[in-house]
């Protein structure tokens, strides 16, 4: 959406199908069909019993005036695990927020930003089967990092 003749706001929202992953058929040639192997089969069934849908919410901004234009954005991604491998509240799996400025000097431009982010993670260390639960591995990380880029435009 834009606003004014400045200003511009994006929000996108994605739904992944992770449970729908897994490893493809090997060529067969002898019979011209497609075939998977015992521990494909196994694989993907995996798969399936431990990934589901996964969510994720992107906000930005941007701000141009004149030859400056500022931005910042969000960013929240869930778990791919299924609830029974994760305990919540941390089945969130990612948030970052980035912060940003640029300025156009010609046919050069300068951008620097700065982002913030945070990972947080729990799984079962030994899945055992409903109702047991095994112990349980929980991580958070939060990392800071700066960014410079120089764009030349020929």
């Amino acid at each position: 959406m834009f606003w004014g003749g400045n200003g511009l706001v994006s929000v996108d929202y994605d739904w992944m199908g992770y449970g729908g992953m897994g490893v493809a058929s090997a060529w067969d040639e002898q019979s011209l069909d497609f075939e998977i192997s015992d521990w494909g089969k196994e694989l993907n069934q995996t798969v399936r019993n431990s990934l589901q849908m996964g969510q994720q919410l992107r906000i930005g901004t941007e701000w141009v005036q004149g030859p400056a234009a500022f931005r910042a954005g969000y960013q929240w991604s869930s778990t791919p695990f299924v609830d029974e491998l994760v305990e919540r509240p941390w089945n969130q799996s990612r948030r970052q927020f980035t912060v940003g400025a640029g300025r156009k000097m010609g046919s050069m431009t300068l951008d620097v930003a700065a982002y913030w982010t945070e990972t947080s993670a729990s799984e079962q260390i030994y899945p055992m089967l409903a109702p047991e639960k095994g112990p349980v591995l929980r991580s958070t990380r939060t990392g800071f990092g700066l960014m410079c880029g120089v764009y030349y435009r020929l």
